[in-house]
């Protein structure tokens, strides 16, 4: 016959949830966590590796500091959190990374953006627009609202001023993420297949 049979004890696989169950409440938690840490670690280090020059360019570095995993094990269950997870600045700014959009001002009408003449080698500003002695405002050819100042070769250009600017979105978490809960996932898949050859 071109036909195979197969049976399935539904008592033998209630027993199993059993003890599966037990095993859980019991120890297989604690077990995983120390693996389940090592997964963790891994998402969060892959999150700042993308902060540092895969996904964005490092300049002050309070992005990549802000990365942290945190681990909570009870009883029943462990629960991980991998992201930007410390208080700073960081938390300000990073979802306008994530997901681009509009920066406007907060305070004032113009945002100030630093030109290279202001900007260290890391690209970082130097200072703000008000901390600029003898410095003056002239329009550029574009049409931009320039600060600058006078310097013995001619103007310098110090900063840009703009009612809004547009960010791009620069997603640098989601691959670490999907990441990381693959690899959970295949490590809960393996326990349950290894559970399964025990027992």
């Amino acid at each position: 016959m071109a036909d195979f049979t197969i049976t399935i004890d539904v008592k033998q696989l209630q027993a199993f949830a059993t003890t599966m169950q037990v095993k859980a409440q019991s120890g297989l938690v604690a077990a995983y966590s120390p693996q389940f840490k090592r997964r963790l670690i891994e998402g969060a280090n892959a999150t700042t590796y993308n902060l540092t020059g895969a996904v964005l360019h490092r300049r002050t570095g309070n992005l990549a500091r802000a990365v942290g995993w945190e681990l909570q094990q009870g009883a029943e269950k462990v629960t991980g959190r991998v992201g930007i997870i410390k208080q700073g600045p960081a938390l300000k700014y990073s979802m306008i990374h994530m997901s681009g959009g509009v920066l406007r001002p907060t305070h004032g009408q113009w945002l100030t953006i630093p030109l290279p003449a202001m900007l260290t080698s890391a690209g970082v500003a130097r200072g703000t627009a008000r901390s600029v002695p003898n410095s003056f405002f002239i329009r550029s050819k574009r049409g931009n609202l320039l600060l600058v100042r006078k310097r013995p070769g001619g103007i310098e250009p110090l900063f840009v001023l703009k009612r809004e600017v547009r960010i791009p979105k620069r997603d640098f978490f989601t691959g670490p993420k999907d990441q990381t809960i693959r690899a959970v996932e295949a490590d809960i898949a393996q326990l349950i297949r290894n559970e399964l050859v025990l027992n």
